[in-house]
């Protein structure tokens, strides 16, 4: 009998919303890898008949899952993934409609993940629209604790490298820790996966990136409201009382700068009121410590 390959090893959550053409491409590109169709779940939350119509189609034409949610968020959708997936299966791949990654790719950062128990979670390096870098992992800022992408090509010399997030377009993740350690929803959407990767630190597991690996995203960044409201609720769980202070502020006018000079000054209005209900959210956010699972305990 021959060993089992590390895609054997392997289930998928995509994350879809509203564009069913991109995400049956990513379908198509997990299925290609060899995951086997019983064990790619799509979790769906457009809320739309029609688009419910198509993929309940296509799903039982090529045999993968769907499952249908109300639209609470990335990190909702997640977690509603996790709870649903096929058992059995000690790493899972989450991603979201728009991104691709090749077989070979996904094999070798599975293969980090069984090389090095330490480690929680593990990334490529994305590729803005499949040629520039987006992204290979990221980090926080000293003192203000802000995240950066790593963009630099001396980054990208080692196999793995120890990085403080990865980009939440897609990830693979050694499921029991995922199972135990869940996304933040109260997020809805961007910067989750920073404060999971981060809580991940936290409770003693790696982050890294599978430097030599790449994945191919459609993006076009981060909107200002979304970026003030998180940087609110991300500081309020993990800033020092220096960061918490100042980050909020120093994102509002980082992100007015850059919508003035792409003449967008309605996103002025947009990054103030991200900021002002991030406060309110983070008034009533859980505590993100409720659980430390760490590496030595599962």
């Amino acid at each position: 009998m021959s060993s089992p390959t590390p895609i054997d090893q392997l289930s998928a959550i995509i994350v879809h919303h509203r564009r069913p053409d991109d995400l049956l491409a990513t379908v198509a590109s997990v299925l290609d890898a060899g995951v086997p169709a019983e064990r790619v779940l799509v979790v769906d939350n457009s809320e739309d008949p029609a688009v419910m119509a198509r993929l309940t189609a296509a799903a039982a034409a090529d045999r993968w899952r769907v499952a249908f949610t109300a639209n609470h968020g990335y990190g909702a959708a997640v977690n509603h993934g996790v709870r649903l997936q096929s058992p059995g299966t000690p790493f899972t791949l989450v991603l979201t409609h728009e991104t691709q990654c090749a077989a070979g790719d996904l094999c070798k950062m599975v293969e980090v993940l069984r090389l090095h128990p330490t480690v929680s979670v593990v990334g490529p390096a994305t590729l803005r629209q499949g040629e520039a870098v987006w992204s290979r992992g990221g980090y926080l800022t000293p003192h203000l604790l802000f995240p950066r992408h790593h963009l630099g090509t001396a980054h990208a010399r080692s196999h793995a490298t120890d990085v403080d997030w990865v980009d939440g377009a897609i990830a693979v993740y050694r499921t029991a820790v995922l199972e135990d350690l869940r996304f933040r929803e109260d997020f809805f959407l961007y910067m989750e996966e920073t404060e999971l990767h981060t809580r991940m630190r936290h409770c003693g597991w790696r982050v890294v990136t599978a430097t030599d690996t790449s994945a191919t995203q459609t993006t076009s960044g981060m909107p200002a409201f979304w970026a003030c409201r998180n940087t609110v609720l991300f500081q309020a769980a993990h800033g020092t009382r220096l960061s918490r202070a100042i980050t909020p502020w120093f994102v509002l006018l980082r992100t007015a700068v850059v919508h003035l000079i792409e003449k967008e000054p309605k996103a002025l209005g947009e990054a103030w009121r991200g900021l002002r209900q991030g406060r309110r959210a983070a008034a009533g956010a859980p505590s993100t410590m409720a659980t430390r699972t760490r590496h030595g305990a599962l």
